[in-house]
């Protein structure tokens, strides 16, 4: 389902917990956290670098993402990616890898 603007705050609501969750494990790092409303991005620091993700890519807006898995050996499944999996299998290794 692809977030409307008019739903966008329930959203993030929904997304929180995961969020919050991420953010915490990547403090625990030393990796700091900060919305810039300006722009509508998240911004993850650590000793002067920063990565920056659009609140669009970092709420995942545009809908339910989807891996891939091999069923067979000629059959693929599309299996859907939970929020939390998409932070943690998209979005945290750039983040590490850039800032750690």
């Amino acid at each position: 389902m692809i977030v409307t603007y008019d739903r966008r705050e329930e959203h993030i609501k929904e997304c929180t917990p995961a969020a919050q969750k991420f953010v915490q494990s990547l403090k625990s790092k030393g990796i700091e956290f900060r919305f810039d409303f300006q722009f509508d991005n998240v911004i993850f620091s650590k000793n002067n670098k920063e990565y920056t993700i659009s609140c669009h890519s970092f709420y995942r807006f545009s809908g339910m993402a989807v891996m891939m898995r091999h069923k067979g050996e000629h059959e693929i499944e599309a299996v859907p990616l939970p929020y939390e999996g998409w932070l943690n299998i998209i979005l945290r290794p750039p983040i590490e890898k850039y800032l750690l």
